[in-house]
């Protein structure tokens, strides 16, 4: 049985791992079907595990990129929930930017800046560069658009611009880069 369950994860790992190449190339369709098999073939070995974890986050975050942020805080917030009960720190972090990005959608700017901070803080005390890096640079070009945050916006963005140049990650350092000559 050990080893149907090892099959069964390496099968949702890379319904997992096309997804997120969907997500990367913006083919939220197709990145939407793959985290749903994954799912599905997660929720059967350990509804309360890892995997379930790590793609309610990708769903949340393919639902927030179709703007339908009901549903991503939704999913974001069981992954954040999952993860805690799981004890993994990391993914709760990650959860925590997916339910900020969510938050902010829906309009909740307070809340979205308090989760934000929160994932911020948790990715940034376990040593992990690049979730963080992600962190900031959504956290920055959301909170440009709030007249009241650009400050906040700023130092996030130059964090992200930062880590990112020296993980030698230039797209997404010119991202950061765009978004901080914006403000």
């Amino acid at each position: 049985e050990s080893s149907d369950n090892g099959d069964a994860r390496g099968s949702a790992l890379s319904f997992e791992h096309m997804g997120d190449v969907e997500l990367a190339s913006d083919r939220l369709d197709s990145a939407h079907r793959h985290y749903l098999q994954a799912l599905e073939i997660a929720d059967e070995i350990a509804p309360q595990g890892d995997i379930v974890v790590e793609v309610k986050r990708r769903l949340a975050d393919v639902e927030a990129a179709r703007s339908n942020y009901h549903a991503a805080r939704e999913l974001a917030s069981e992954a954040v929930r999952l993860a805690a009960d799981l004890k993994e720190a990391f993914e709760q972090g990650c959860a925590l930017r997916s339910k900020a990005v969510a938050e902010f959608g829906l309009g909740e700017w307070e809340k979205a800046r308090e989760d934000f901070a929160k994932s911020i803080s948790m990715l940034c005390s376990l040593g992990e560069k690049k979730e963080l890096a992600l962190a900031y640079l959504k956290a920055g070009q959301l909170l440009s658009t709030q007249a009241a945050s650009t400050d906040m916006a700023a130092a996030y963005l130059a964090e992200a611009l930062g880590i990112f140049e020296e993980l030698e990650m230039s797209y997404e350092a010119g991202l950061a880069a765009t978004a901080l000559g914006r403000i």
